[in-house]
């Protein structure tokens, strides 16, 4: 294992001090971003106009740029989040994800272009897993609803018991199969 000097240590934290003010350089966040508790990395990332939103994090090229007043954002991919003003409590993580939801709160969009397509840009409490967008993705789910959608196969590789005794039951009935 190799020990730094103070010197050595010096100069890798002034070298990840620059880049990360590069970095941040590049993100459209202006400093009252930050006193709104509000992140931003990456190029075009985050909104220099966001005068509500708070605790809004956008990392990557152009994530979260459309944000005007939507709180507890969290855009993490090129693209996230591109076109959402004003929804909040968004999660959305992938390149493209969530990208035409504009006002819908509390969703999840997890994967590349994870989301409902242009028609769908308001739909709050929803969950899309998928790598494209669609208003058809392999995993949907409704928060509100309490209701999950596998839009795809199904499969469960181990063994599925449901363990009973007829000792155990009472009143039974014959099964019409005709």
């Amino acid at each position: 294992m190799k020990t730094l000097n103070i010197r050595q240590i010096r100069y890798w934290a002034f070298i990840n001090l620059l880049l990360l003010t590069m970095e941040l350089a590049n993100a459209q966040c202006d400093p009252t971003c930050f006193e709104t508790a509000n992140i931003a990395f990456g190029s075009g990332a985050g909104n220099p106009t966001n005068a509500t939103g708070i605790g809004v994090t956008s990392v990557g090229s152009a994530a979260g740029t459309a944000n005007t007043s939507g709180i507890l954002n969290v855009f993490f991919g090129a693209n996230s989040g591109l076109s959402n003003s004003t929804g909040s409590n968004n999660s959305f993580l992938g390149a493209d994800a969530g990208q035409h939801i504009t006002t819908g709160s509390a969703n999840i969009c997890f994967g590349k272009s994870a989301g409902p397509t242009m028609d769908s840009s308001s739909v709050s409490n929803r969950l899309y897993i998928d790598i494209e967008e669609t208003n058809a993705p392999l995993i949907y789910g409704e928060f509100d609803n309490d209701f999950v959608r596998i839009n795809g196969t199904f499969e469960v590789t181990a063994g599925l018991t449901n363990p009973s005794s007829v000792y155990l039951k009472e009143r039974f009935s014959p099964v019409d199969l005709t």
